[in-house]
C-alpha cells in the first residue's frame, strides 16, 4: 500500500493504522527543496527565544534536524554558564556534534514523567508506581509473553496457597474427625480468618509480586532489523547525509529503541 505523508502500519490485530506525518516530522523540515518546508522564520523565532534561557531541558528530540541542532550548538557555544539537559530512558552518550560542549551538556536516563515529578516534588502512591512498572513491562514485551507469565504466576500463587492451608491443617488437634476448635480456643469464623487472612493479598500486592518474579526472567523484545534500518535512515538524514558513520548509525539506533522498550 502507498500513501502519501502518511505512516502505515498494522496493528496486534492486523488492522491497517494511518498516522499522518506533523509539519514538524523529518530533518528537512526547514530545507526549501523538500515538499514540508516550515518557514524560515518559525527556526529564528527558535534561535532568538533560546538566547533568554541559560538552561534548556531537551525531552523527546532526537537530535536528527541539522538545522534544529546547529541552533542549539550555537546557543550553547556562546557562554559556559549555558547548560543542556538531555532527559531520555537509556541514554549513555552525548550526541556527536555536541562532544566539544560535554562540560555543559547532562544526561539523565529518565522517563520525562520520572523526570518532572523530581523537578515538581511530586512522589507517586504505590498504586501509581506498580501500574508505571507493569505498563513499562508490558509494553517492552511479546502480549503472548506476558499473558502466559501472567497465567503461569497466578497457577504457581494459587497452588502454594493450597499447599500452606494444608501444612496449616496438618498442625492442628483432631477430634471425632474435625478440628478440635475448643482445643484451638476459635471459633470456627475466627479459624478461617487466622487461615485465610495471611494469603490474602490486594491486587496491587499480587502484580508487584509479579513483577518481582518476572521482570528479569521475561526479556524484552528485541527491536527488529527492520525497525533498526528505519530508525538509522533517520539518523543518517539527521547527519546530513554524510557517509562513513553507517555502523554508528546502526549501533545508535539499536540502543535507543531497545531503551525505549525497557522504560
Amino acid at each position: 500500500m502507498h500513501t502519501t505523508n502518511e505512516i502505515t502500519y498494522a496493528d496486534d490485530s492486523g488492522e491497517m493504522q494511518f498516522l499522518r506525518r506533523s509539519l514538524l516530522a523529518g530533518a528537512y523540515k526547514f530545507d526549501p527543496h523538500r515538499s514540508q518546508v516550515l518557514p524560515k522564520r518559525l527556526l529564528e523565532h527558535f534561535r532568538s527565544h533560546l538566547n533568554h534561557v541559560t538552561t534548556l531541558v531537551c525531552v523527546g528530540y532526537g537530535f536528527g534536524d541539522v538545522h534544529v541542532n546547529q541552533v542549539l550548538a550555537d546557543w550553547l557555544s556562546f557562554s559556559s554558564e549555558r547548560k543542556l539537559e538531555i532527559v531520555a530512558p537509556g541514554i549513555s552518550a552525548i550526541p556527536s556534534f555536541l562532544l566539544h560542549l560535554a562540560p555543559q551538556v547532562k544526561l539523565a536516563s529518565r522517563t520525562a514523567s520520572d523526570y518532572f515529578d523530581d523537578c515538581a516534588g511530586i512522589v507517586r502512591t504505590r498504586v501509581e508506581r506498580v501500574e508505571k512498572r507493569f505498563a513499562a513491562f508490558a509494553r517492552g514485551r511479546p502480549k503472548k509473553a506476558v499473558e502466559q507469565a501472567l497465567h503461569d504466576f497466578t497457577q504457581a500463587y494459587q497452588r502454594r496457597s493450597v499447599e500452606k492451608l494444608a501444612a496449616a491443617l496438618q498442625t492442628m488437634p483432631i477430634r471425632d474427625g474435625d478440628l478440635d476448635l475448643d482445643a484451638l480456643g476459635r471459633s470456627q469464623e475466627e479459624l478461617v480468618g487466622d487461615m485465610v487472612g495471611p494469603l490474602r493479598l490486594t491486587a496491587d500486592d499480587l502484580l508487584e509480586d509479579f513483577l518481582d518474579a518476572f521482570e528479569t526472567t521475561v526479556p524484552p523484545s528485541k527491536p527488529s532489523t527492520q525497525e533498526i534500518a528505519e530508525a538509522a535512515y533517520l539518523r543518517w538524514l539527521g547527519r546530513g547525509t554524510a557517509h562513513g558513520a553507517d555502523l554508528e548509525d546502526w549501533l545508535v539506533a539499536e540502543a535507543r529503541l531497545s531503551a525505549l522498550r525497557t522504560s
